[in-house]
């Protein structure tokens, strides 16, 4: 498949646990493109990666559509398109995370070496100003930190999260999640105020009183945003 890598982002992640997976031993995963959708500006390559135990019994499911931004007008289906909007409340906590200035360096060592994230002549290739932080980085450090303030952080009460990506966030900057208690599905946004950048957050657990999920970037504070890391605080007061 050719395509440019400095024009790839991820667009949805979804990751669903069928049991607990055991800390260590040995998994097989295989993958395999399910969908092609052409959003005419960009394609939509979903792919799906399930990954079984070596007596072949199931442990998680993980789906993820890949924008290639200038790939689409192929004449393809367009694909579903599923907004996300907040509830019309204040949300029942603000947590903050922060994500540290070396943090897409830190998660390179997960094995993904896409340049995009280190090398600033390639983040200008794709029309970033900058190397931009990993979406799945993003993604995992919003479901910790949702899963620490909420479900006594206890991964095992987690039976789905997804995330549709709407924007980007870049190393150093500092995430404000609000967090909306519902009955079994969660969905958020977020966005740095003052550039508008946005991105969302869906998924559910298999906790009766899982959440609906808000992030905002802060921001940017200067020097204020080296000196993390930024605890996760549950409980704070919602701001308008």
């Amino acid at each position: 498949m050719d395509i440019d890598l400095a024009k790839v982002l991820y667009g949805k992640q979804e990751v669903q646990v069928h049991r607990p997976i055991p800390a260590e031993g040995a998994a097989i995963a295989r993958t395999r493109l399910v969908d092609v959708f052409d959003k005419g500006t960009a394609a939509v390559l979903v792919q799906r990666t399930e990954a079984t135990d070596e007596q072949d019994d199931p442990l998680c499911t993980a789906t993820a559509s890949l924008l290639a931004r200038g790939e689409g007008g192929f004449g393809g289906e367009r694909g579903p398109s599923d907004r996300i909007d907040p509830p019309e409340r204040g949300p029942d906590a603000v947590l903050e995370v922060t994500t540290l200035p070396q943090q897409a360096l830190l998660y390179r060592l997960c094995g993904d070496r896409n340049p995009l994230h280190v090398d600033p002549e390639f983040a200008r290739r794709g029309g970033f100003g900058r190397p931009i932080l990993h979406g799945l980085c993003t993604y995992g450090m919003v479901a910790k930190a949702v899963v620490d303030a909420f479900l006594d952080g206890d991964p095992a009460r987690v039976s789905l999260f997804g995330t549709k990506f709407a924007g980007v966030v870049f190393p150093g900057e500092r995430l404000r999640v609000r967090v909306w208690r519902e009955d079994e599905k969660a969905a958020g946004h977020h966005y740095c105020p003052g550039a508008r950048r946005r991105a969302c957050a869906l998924g559910h657990s298999s906790d009766p009183s899982v959440t609906r999920v808000r992030v905002l970037r802060c921001p940017h504070v200067g020097r204020e945003l080296l000196r993390g890391p930024w605890p996760c605080r549950a409980g704070r007061p919602a701001r308008p």
